[in-house]
This record gives C-alpha cells, sequence and structure tokens, in this order.
C-alpha cells in the first residue's frame, strides 16, 4: 500500500467520526481541524479541507432527516436561508484572503475559545423555550447570521452554538433543532466550498476520502438521532470537547 493510498485511508476513516459529530452535535470542524493537524495536515488546509468535506455529512444527513417530520417543529421564515447564505460567503472569502503562514496561531486560538464556548453551552440550561418573545427571535435570528459568517471563516464550534440558539431562542427541542441545523448547514457549506473551489485552494488528495467518510458519518449520525433522540445529543456535544480539547495538548 503506497503512501497515497494510507493517507487516503486515514483521511476516509478520520470523516466517519467527523460526519457522524457534524449532525448530532454539531461539533465536525472542532472534532476535525485538530485531527488533521495532528496526522501532520498545516493548518490552512486542514481548515478548507474539513470544511470541504462537511459538505458530505450534512447532505446525507439532510436527506436522512427528511424521510420523518420531526415532531414539534418549530416554523422558520424563508428568508433566514438566503441570509445564511450570504453570511457563510463574506465569512469564506475572508479566509481566504488570510496569510496561510498566520493562520496556524489563529486557527489554535479559535478552537480553544471553541472548546470554551461549547463547554458552555452544553453546561447552559437548554430548556425548551415553548413560546420565544419577539425578542428573543429577533436577537435568534441575528445570532444565526453570526454564526453563518463564523462559520464560512472557521466554523468550530459553529454547530453546538447554533442548536443552542434554536433551543434557547426559537423553541426547538434538542433533536429538532439537530435537523435543522443540519439543513442549515449544507446551505452554509455549499457556500464555503462553492468560494473555495472557485479559488483554487480545495486540497483535494486529502478531502476527496475525507468526504467519503464524512457522507457516511453523516447517515450514520441522523440516523442515529432519529433512534436515541435528545440525550444523545447531549452526550455527543461532550464527547466533541473532551476530544478536541485533548488533541489539542498533544505537542
Amino acid at each position: 500500500m503506497g503512501f497515497v493510498t494510507q493517507q487516503q485511508l486515514v483521511m476516509f476513516l478520520l470523516g466517519l467520526p467527523c460526519g457522524i459529530v457534524a449532525v448530532t452535535a454539531g461539533g465536525g470542524v472542532t472534532l476535525g481541524i485538530p485531527l488533521l493537524m495532528l496526522v501532520g495536515t498545516a493548518a490552512d488546509s486542514s481548515v478548507i479541507a474539513v470544511k470541504v468535506a462537511l459538505w458530505g455529512a450534512f447532505l446525507t444527513g439532510s436527506l436522512t432527516h427528511a424521510r420523518r417530520l420531526p415532531e414539534a417543529a418549530v416554523a422558520i421564515p424563508w428568508w433566514l436561508w438566503p441570509m445564511c447564505l450570504v453570511g457563510a460567503i463574506f465569512g469564506s472569502q475572508l479566509l481566504t484572503v488570510i496569510d496561510p503562514a498566520k493562520l496556524r496561531g489563529l486557527v489554535l486560538t479559535l478552537l480553544i475559545a471553541s472548546i470554551i464556548g461549547t463547554v458552555w453551552a452544553t453546561w447552559s440550561n437548554k430548556k425548551v423555550n415553548a413560546a420565544p418573545s419577539r425578542f428573543q427571535k429577533v436577537a435568534g435570528f441575528l445570532i444565526v447570521l453570526v454564526l453563518a459568517v463564523y462559520s464560512g471563516f472557521f466554523g468550530a464550534g459553529y454547530g453546538v452554538f447554533l442548536i443552542w440558539a434554536l433551543v434557547t431562542l426559537h423553541g426547538h427541542s434538542p433533536s429538532t433543532a439537530a435537523a435543522l441545523g443540519t439543513r442549515l448547514s449544507l446551505i452554509i457549506s455549499s457556500a464555503s466550498v462553492a468560494v473555495f473551489v472557485g479559488r483554487g485552494v480545495v486540497p483535494w488528495t486529502i478531502t476527496v476520502p475525507l468526504a467519503l467518510g464524512c457522507a457516511i458519518g453523516g447517515a450514520l449520525g441522523a440516523r442515529a438521532v432519529t433512534l436515541f433522540g435528545d440525550n444523545l445529543i447531549r452526550v455527543a456535544m461532550w464527547i466533541v470537547s473532551i476530544l478536541a480539547a485533548a488533541k489539542l495538548l498533544v505537542p
């Protein structure tokens, strides 16, 4: 087995847990970037490869979620979708103009911040708000827009924060928030992929096998949410936080 084949196998295997986590706890980027950096991938290539590869997880996860109607679904205005698309394009363009030599330090800083935020969001009271006020809804939409820009630029912790916002400010349960978050992430990820492909910055050798693993993981994760519900979301959030923190401590 040649080096390239071994590398592709490693990327495929890394993609499986990233895809599962992406459509459950929403931490595919938080988990994927330190894993790729751990096996020797450069910071800029890790960020772009993971963000492009997770498109496969969001696609298969959305298709799996679409086979059933989420219970107690909360109506979302149509303009939220193009708003997220525009935000993601802006964030992705910003990522492509940053000097790769300076990106590693920024990536590590954002990863640490996202892990702290992930732990906070997991600890915070995620009681379903069945009747959010108008102020809470407006605040929720603004937070989703900011998260779309952040996801296009970097995205670590984005899914966890999105689930928190949908539960706290919009009245979703963790499982229906995960289903809606997967669909929103597909739109946002599509914008990022288009920008990265258009600028010719995608490391396809590692991205293709990583995306295949993510796609399979996304289908498995979405199915697991259907079977196990909210408890899986909470447990997966903890697993993402602990694993990501552990990887950052490895020299």
